[in-house]
C-alpha cells in the first residue's frame, strides 16, 4: 500500500482546474489532462479509475472546490476501492457564492447597469418510488427555497431556478431524475438516453455514494439531505456559470471606486490570494517611484515579484531602467 496523495483544485469562476500527485504537477503525458479542463459532470466518473491506473496504487484524495463538486466527489471516494481517505480542502479568498453574487450586484449597480435576473424551468421527474406530498413537505422547511404547489423555486439576484416536480415522462429541456430506491432510479433513467456526463438521478438512499452507470451518475443521498443536495446542484449547474459569464462581461472604472470596493471587486472571481500593484503614474527623465504592491486577502504570504521591461532596449535608449528592490 503507498502514500500517494493526489489534490484537485477546481475553481469554477475562472475555470480553472489543477490537480498534482505527490505535490507535483501532473505530467503532460498523464491521460488527465484530456478531460480535466472539461466541465465537472463530463469527467468526474473517470478521475478514479483514471488515477487508479497511473499510480498503480491507492492514494489519499484531497479536494479543493465548490459545494457541489467537494461533495460530488466525497461521495464517490465513498463508492471507490482505490482512495483510501478523503480531505476537504479550503480556499484562501473563502467567500460564498451567494456572498460573491450579492458584491457584484452592489457594485455593478452603482459602477455598471443593474443585472437583470432571468428565469430557468427545470423538472424533478419521479416515479411510484417517491411521495409527491413528502417532497413538498421538505420545500416547505427548507428556508433557500420558496415552495408553491408541486414544487419550489431557488434564487439568486441574477437567476430563479424554478423547479417543478412532475411525474415522468417531463417535457422541460432541463431534468433531474429522482427516485426512492435503486431499482426505481434505472428504470426512470432507462426512459431518458443521456450523453456522457449530462444525466444524474438522484436516489433516496440510507448510504450516501455516486456511482456510474449507462452514461448517468446515480447520486445516493438521505431523504433529509435532500433540499440541501438540490440547493448545491442547482448553484453548480445554473447559478455558478451564469456569474461567471456575467464577470467576463463587465467592466467597471476601478478608479472611481473606493478602496474596499476596489478590493473586493477584484477578488470576485479568485480563490487564491491576489497580488495587486497601483497603476504607474507618468515620468520624467530621472524621475524614481516606489509602486505600492499589496496582496488580498491581507496577511497573505507574498510571492516573490519579479519587475522587468516589456522592451529592454528601447528602454535603455530612453534612459529609463526598471530595478526591483525588497
Amino acid at each position: 500500500m503507498g502514500n500517494n496523495e493526489v489534490a484537485i483544485r477546481l475553481n469554477p469562476f475562472e475555470n480553472l482546474n489543477e490537480i498534482t500527485i505527490n505535490g507535483r504537477m501532473i505530467s503532460s503525458y498523464s491521460e488527465l489532462n484530456n478531460f480535466v479542463n472539461l466541465p465537472f459532470m463530463e469527467w468526474a466518473y473517470r478521475l478514479f479509475d483514471t488515477l487508479s491506473a497511473e499510480l498503480n496504487d491507492d492514494f489519499s484524495l484531497t479536494v479543493t472546490a465548490e459545494a457541489f463538486e467537494t461533495k460530488f466527489l466525497e461521495d464517490m471516494a465513498k463508492c471507490s476501492s482505490c482512495c483510501r481517505t478523503f480531505r476537504r480542502g479550503s480556499w484562501a479568498i473563502d467567500m460564498d457564492v451567494e456572498d460573491r453574487v450579492e458584491e457584484f450586484c452592489n457594485l455593478t449597480a452603482i459602477y455598471g447597469s443593474d443585472v437583470r435576473q432571468i428565469r430557468q424551468n427545470v423538472e424533478i421527474l419521479t416515479d411510484n418510488s417517491v411521495e409527491e406530498a413528502e417532497l413538498q413537505s421538505f420545500f416547505d422547511k427548507y428556508q433557500a427555497f420558496t415552495a408553491f404547489h408541486g414544487g419550489a423555486s431557488f434564487a439568486s439576484p441574477i437567476m430563479e431556478v424554478r423547479c417543478s416536480v412532475k411525474r415522468a415522462p417531463g417535457s422541460a429541456p432541463y431534468r433531474i431524475l429522482l427516485a426512492g430506491d435503486m431499482q426505481s432510479a434505472v428504470r426512470l433513467a432507462g426512459q431518458y438516453p443521456s450523453g456522457s456526463g449530462q444525466g444524474l438521478v438522484l436516489v433516496f438512499s440510507d448510504q450516501p455514494g455516486v456511482v456510474w452507470k449507462d452514461n448517468y451518475y446515480y447520486w445516493g443521498i438521505k431523504k433529509n439531505n435532500f433540499c440541501r443536495s438540490l440547493e448545491i446542484y442547482l448553484m453548480h449547474r445554473f447559478i455558478v456559470p451564469r456569474f461567471a459569464e456575467y464577470l467576463r462581461s463587465q467592466t467597471l472604472d476601478e478608479s472611481a471606486m473606493e478602496e474596499d470596493e476596489r478590493r473586493t471587486w477584484q477578488i470576485l472571481d479568485k480563490v487564491n490570494p491576489v497580488v495587486k500593484a497601483e497603476q504607474l503614474p507618468g515620468l520624467e527623465l530621472g524621475d524614481h517611484y516606489r509602486i505600492k504592491v499589496h496582496v488580498i486577502p491581507e496577511g497573505s504570504i507574498m510571492p516573490r515579484l519579479v519587475v522587468k521591461s516589456v522592451n529592454e532596449a528601447v528602454a535603455r535608449t530612453n534612459g529609463l531602467t526598471v530595478t526591483a528592490a525588497g
